[in-house]
């Protein structure tokens, strides 16, 4: 709990708006901080893309931080300490049920993937694959697949 809180106060001082925090959130383990931007955010700050995002505010964010944007339906990407930015498509579900709690889907899984060993790349699939299928169903019953 430390670290993540450690990892919070740092881009508090160097990620804001007009006082307030400008990342959706932010996740600390041994391998480093992990910093969510959103869309909105991106948005914001001028930024038209998820890439471009990623581009313009890394410099901001701790060295050797991981900075994370997820786009909605044009998937997410990331870029990591190296500085190479790396993309995952969307997962639309057949039909739109429910979006809501998508984005935070997607950041738990994200989590999730990068504490179970995944790369940056793998854990934005398994994001973009698992906040997609939240969106195909109502609430959360059903969204682990068995087997």
């Amino acid at each position: 709990m430390a670290a993540g809180w450690q990892c919070l106060q740092l881009v508090h001082s160097h990620l804001t708006v007009g006082g307030a925090l400008c990342f959706h959130g932010v996740a600390g383990t041994r391998a480093g901080c992990r910093v969510f931007v959103s869309k909105d955010v991106a948005r914001n700050f001028g930024y038209n893309s998820a890439a471009e995002a990623l581009r313009g505010l890394y410099s901001r964010v701790r060295k050797g931080a991981s900075l994370i944007c997820a786009w909605a339906e044009k998937g997410a990407d990331g870029m990591g300490p190296e500085g190479i930015v790396v993309h995952s498509d969307a997962f639309p579900p057949e039909a739109i049920v429910d979006t809501l709690g998508a984005g935070d889907t997607f950041n738990a899984s994200v989590i999730f993937a990068l504490s179970n060993g995944k790369n940056l790349q793998e854990a934005l699939a398994f994001g973009c694959q698992t906040a997609g299928r939240k969106c195909g169903i109502q609430g959360y019953d059903g969204i682990v697949v068995s087997g």
